[in-house]
């Protein structure tokens, strides 16, 4: 893959009204209905410690706790280890509902003191999350759900003039065929992005790194679309995705073969990810993709054709690395993904799969398909505290997990299974110091 930084080359900006047809539009997209998720109750105990170290592969983050507060109590010193179970990427708050967008670990740095807010869980070492707060460079603390804002991207139809290389990944995986048609005349006015046509449900990457929102179809934007939030500072944004079942044309709109497995609004994606697929959805000839960059301050849409021609051609999605411990011997097949289904009667579990790893090789799934898996126990080893377990039927839908094991037929029978869930765990000594402040 090209480096994944760069510099952005913006020469000669001059402003254009859309057409110079008068004031630009702002076109009021409306985002998918999320799913209401509880907020938090409070917090029986809260601990408060300096970070040790983070493992954005598990979601852990070790801590050094210092202090203990229960609730309505005073502070007390303490002296133990804890770790915090965020999940991958730190997206265990937004599905707690902490916040709405994944929190980037990568910006968390060791030395910075953390505050937790905790309630007992009745199975053993694992409590539940309740608040969370880091204190930043500056040394003010701030709580989760202000790390990560919920702001819906500016949408507007202004363009800019002018020459703009942005360094990132082509967007699409697979033949395409496309020419620049920025500013051409259409029908309904004038295109202000570029159409890239190929086959339905080739795979759709994240052109740079950053936060992904999705966009519902509207009587003025009736396509399938999702926006990409840069951390350069710059939009991207992708319609006409798939709203078909793989090889029809019944507009079922299945979430599964529209949108990557858990992209959702808020999920952070790395340069190259596995975002979507092509399709026709909305006013569309063909299949194709249409594809805007944007300044994410003003909103205003610039030519994408030079940073598409001087964009990185990847052979596949690329993947952030999860648990690289859980290796699979030699004869062994590790097969990951998200969880979608649990047979609990024949510990039989289903996953929206993500990569399979065979013989030191990794191979990432770049069409949606299920994978299933018969596992040894009903229970699952907890990623990032591989000493505990979870049953497979409290795991909520779209946890992550990691199986190791053999085909078997149609079927995968693994030899272990680890999940992704979100909590605290303490070392014993200060297990037994917390259980005193929590009846």
């Amino acid at each position: 893959m090209a480096a994944r930084a760069g510099l952005v080359t913006v020469v000669g900006l001059t402003w254009l009204a859309r057409g110079a047809l008068g004031s630009p539009a702002v076109n009021q997209l409306a985002s998918f209905p999320r799913v209401p998720i509880a907020p938090p109750g409070p917090a029986e105990i809260t601990v408060r410690g300096t970070l040790e170290s983070v493992e954005v592969g598990t979601g852990r983050l070790a801590l050094r706790i210092t202090e203990v507060t229960p609730a309505g109590g005073p502070t007390q010193a303490v002296s133990g280890r804890g770790v915090v179970l965020l999940g991958l990427r730190g997206r265990g708050a937004r599905l707690l509902g902490l916040a709405e967008r994944d929190l980037d670990l990568a910006t968390l740095a060791r030395g910075r003191m953390v505050r937790v807010g905790l309630a007992r869980e009745p199975r053993g070492e694992l409590w539940s999350l309740r608040s969370l707060a880091v204190n930043g460079a500056d040394g003010r603390e701030t709580p989760w759900a202000r790390l990560v804002g919920s702001q819906v991207p500016l949408y507007t139809e202004r363009t800019a003039g002018g020459h703009v290389v942005l360094p990132m990944v082509f967007p699409i995986l697979g033949p395409v065929r496309w020419h620049d048609t920025f500013l051409q005349a259409r029908r309904d006015g004038y295109h202000v992005g570029q159409d890239i046509a190929g086959p339905k449900m080739l795979p759709l990457l994240a052109a740079f790194d950053g936060v992904v929102y999705l966009l519902r179809a509207t009587r003025t934007h009736p396509a399938a679309t999702l926006i990409l939030v840069g951390d350069n500072g710059w939009q991207a944004l992708y319609s006409h995705l798939n709203d078909d079942t793989p090889g029809t044309n019944d507009n079922a709109r299945l979430p599964d073969s529209m949108f990557a497995p858990v992209i959702d609004h808020g999920t952070r994606v790395s340069r190259g990810e596995l975002v979507g697929w092509l399709g026709d959805s909305g006013n569309a000839t063909g299949p194709h993709l249409h594809f805007e960059i944007r300044r994410s301050d003003t909103g205003d849409v610039y030519n994408a054709a030079p940073s598409l021609r001087a964009a990185a051609r990847l052979g596949q999605p690329w993947l952030f690395s999860v648990a690289d411990h859980l290796r699979p011997r030699a004869g062994q097949v590790r097969v990951e993904g998200f969880l979608r289904t649990v047979d609990p009667r024949r510990n039989v579990i289903s996953l929206a799969r993500r990569a399979r790893t065979e013989a030191g090789r990794t191979i990432p799934a770049s069409q949606p398909g299920r994978a299933w898996v018969r596992t040894p126990t009903p229970n699952a080893r907890v990623l990032g505290a591989e000493r505990l377990t979870v049953p497979l039927v409290d795991l909520p839908a779209g946890a992550y997990v990691i199986t190791v094991g053999k085909l078997a037929g149609a079927t995968f029978v693994a030899e272990g299974t680890c999940a992704e869930t979100f909590g605290f765990v303490a070392d014993a000594g200060l297990q037994r110091t917390l259980a005193r402040f929590v009846r």
